[in-house]
């Protein structure tokens, strides 16, 4: 996927309908009877950030916040990563 959220350039949630939980579940949380989840490949995407959803009425859209200590993370605030188009992996500097 090519897209931006505040912490990666280039790269953007995806989301797919599925019944099946994967065997190779980094996180799992039930909401509402359903079931969210990301895989262990996928788990690199959002590293040390937290993932808040919310739905946008007006958009009626969902929102996805990444945060850091509870606090939303934008570009403004760190800037996006650099991602290696061909690999998806980012670049990240160490402090």
């Amino acid at each position: 996927m090519y897209g931006k959220t505040a912490v990666h350039d280039g790269m953007s949630i995806g989301i797919v309908k599925t019944k099946e939980v994967p065997r190779n579940t980094a996180a799992l949380v039930v909401r509402d009877g359903r079931n969210y989840f990301v895989t262990d490949g996928d788990s690199w995407f959002f590293g040390e950030y937290d993932l808040d959803v919310q739905f946008d009425d007006k958009l009626e859209e969902p929102k996805y916040n990444f945060l850091v200590d509870g606090q939303e993370v934008t570009d403004d605030t760190t800037g996006a990563s650099e991602v290696d188009g061909t690999s998806g992996a980012s670049a990240h500097d160490e402090p």
